[in-house]
């Protein structure tokens, strides 16, 4: 169950409790009670028609007719009236509903700064989240999945991401080899993707993986021959293997697509001609 349906539900129950609270709290110290009022009213009309019918008749005097009258009149008042009856609740009524008048508040608190808000710095989240927020527990979320689904090539390019972030560069070369042999026709050519190897692979400052580096970058530029990064990345690490003609070559194609006013533009030239007396003089660190 998610932390938000249980939030509302709580919320439902502690809504539904505060009604109580103040079904309690808001009655009244005092009923009205009324008792036989219908009953009494019949009687007293059927004994005022039986003596307006014996004034008829001629049975009782009119002296008679006005003193019973008057005299039943009165009791009809006084029987038929509604009386106050004092109403005083439990001993223990007042007490609970302070008790919950507290709690209520108090509990709607507790459970927006555990549940309703998650951006708060305290707020720790479900397991999910969590496992999202460790860079060692993504890892292992991916290689789980990447079990039962070894052909889904997002998330072997996910796993190098998350191993390049780590530091853990062999890693990140191995997810990247796996994604371009999963997708031969899309990932391995790709420029981006090509560059982005390299850079792992350079990382790693393996003699044998930094061979692959140079290859890939070349495929990048082959694949896309304005990838300035491919072009620039590998300028430098061909001058740094003494590779200086093809740095040259890089850092000439790079040149074509750097505007001739940017201070980069001056580097670039600086650099070319660098290259080319190393190249000539056969220069070697």
């Amino acid at each position: 169950m998610s932390s938000d349906l249980i939030f509302w539900i709580c919320a439902a129950a502690l809504l539904l409790l505060l009604e109580v609270c103040l079904y309690i709290g808001l009655r009244s110290s005092s009923k009205t009670e009324v008792e036989n009022t219908g009953l009494n009213r019949l009687v007293y009309q059927d004994q005022f028609q039986t003596l307006n019918q014996e004034l008829a008749e001629h049975r009782i005097s009119k002296a008679v007719y006005d003193a019973e009258l008057s005299e039943l009149e009165a009791r009809a008042v006084e029987e038929t009236a509604t009386p106050n009856v004092a109403y005083r609740n439990p001993s223990w009524v007042k007490p609970v509903s302070i008790f919950l008048c507290l709690l209520v508040p108090l509990t709607a608190v507790f459970l927006y700064f555990s549940w309703a808000n998650p951006s708060l710095v305290t707020y720790k989240g479900t397991p999910e989240a969590q496992a999202a927020a460790h860079p060692a527990d993504r890892i292992g979320q991916l290689k789980t999945f990447l079990k039962e689904s070894p052909r889904a090539v997002r998330a072997w390019l996910a796993l190098a991401d998350e191993f390049g972030r780590e530091g853990q560069y062999k890693e990140a070369v191995n997810a990247m080899n796996e994604a371009f042999h999963v997708s031969p026709n899309g990932v391995a050519k790709t420029a981006d993707y090509r560059v982005q190897r390299a850079v792992f692979a350079l990382e790693t400052s393996d003699p044998m993986l930094r061979s692959q580096a140079v290859s890939d970058l070349e495929q990048a530029v082959k694949l896309e021959p304005s990838n300035i990064r491919a072009l620039e990345l590998g300028g430098i690490v061909a001058y740094q293997s003494g590779q200086y003609s093809k740095a040259v070559e890089f850092w000439q194609e790079l040149l074509l697509l750097t505007p001739q006013d940017s201070p980069a533009y001056s580097r670039l030239l600086d650099a070319i001609s660098d290259a080319k007396n190393r190249a000539q003089m056969n220069f070697r660190f």
